[in-house]
């Protein structure tokens, strides 16, 4: 891959290929979607962590509660 062209992508500057330069722009484009689809992921995966915690926090609390009503 041309270095510069690797720079545009992962420092996101807004500089793109020339429009002149067919191939440079679809690899550009190509990469730039893997990139923004790799961080998607990255997000979704964080956030089904985050729910999944609530979801066990939950869980947990319903237990206490639970194990409170026996007791008594």
């Amino acid at each position: 891959m041309d270095h510069s062209l690797q720079n545009r992508l992962f420092l996101g500057t807004k500089s793109y290929p020339s429009q002149n330069d067919p191939t440079a722009a679809a690899v550009f484009n190509s990469e730039r979607a893997s990139f923004s689809a790799i961080q998607a992921f990255k997000v979704s995966e964080r956030l089904l962590a985050i729910t999944w915690g609530n979801f066990m926090s939950l869980e947990a609390e319903k237990g206490r509660n639970r194990g409170e009503g026996r007791r008594m």
